[in-house]
């Protein structure tokens, strides 16, 4: 309850200084709620929360790419070293929505164990609490061990801005992810029908 009612404060005073970026961001989030997950998914869950990032960093570069015929950008790695600005947004969430920041993840790793105490140690799991928390929110271990994702996917993880075109890195499972593109045409940004760049851990 102390959760929801933090987020649901930090929901309620979130400005959007970027109404484009903003935009998109809704576009991921504000649909996603558990009913949605049911149907993508196929399958059974019982999670009632959605949780997201509090904060996207956003990568702004001020530059214009070129595309070839097929759109494939000519340059897929924008190193986030060559930005000109950073700064970061909070997605607006459903009201089943919740924020996740690192103290809160840290609580909950703990609570959770299966944990990386050291290079050779993880602490032991705790079935019961991981269990309970996957009553309320979506729990999955991280694929390289000592470590958990307590987020709804898909997750963007950063945004990078060029001024014709806008990445939006996603994790879409706990151990994959893609890239959506909007490339800018006749003044707005329309996104690519397909993602971008899909990779497997």
């Amino acid at each position: 309850m102390d959760w929801k009612a933090y987020s649901d404060s930090v929901a309620h005073n979130v400005v959007s200084t970027d109404s484009v970026i903003n935009e998109i961001a809704d576009s991921h989030y504000l649909i996603m709620n558990p009913d949605t997950f049911k149907l993508r998914s196929g399958k059974k869950i019982t999670e009632q929360y959605v949780v997201a990032p509090q904060y996207i960093k956003v990568y702004r570069y001020d530059i214009d790419y070129e595309f070839k015929d097929n759109k494939i950008f000519l340059d897929l790695n924008i190193p986030a070293s060559k930005a000109n600005h950073i700064d970061s947004i909070t997605p607006r969430l459903p009201d089943c929505g919740l924020y996740i920041t690192p103290d809160i993840r840290r609580a909950l790793s703990i609570f959770a164990g299966g944990v990386r105490l050291d290079d050779n140690t993880i602490s032991k799991t705790n079935e019961g609490n991981v269990d309970e928390l996957r009553k309320y929110i979506p729990v999955n271990y991280g694929h390289w061990g000592g470590y958990w994702w307590f987020t709804s996917f898909p997750m963007i993880t950063s945004i990078k801005c060029a001024n014709n075109l806008i990445v939006i890195y996603r994790r879409t499972t706990w151990c994959n992810g893609d890239e959506i593109w909007y490339i800018k045409e006749n003044g707005q940004f329309l996104q690519e029908p397909e993602p971008i760049n899909s990779w497997i851990e």
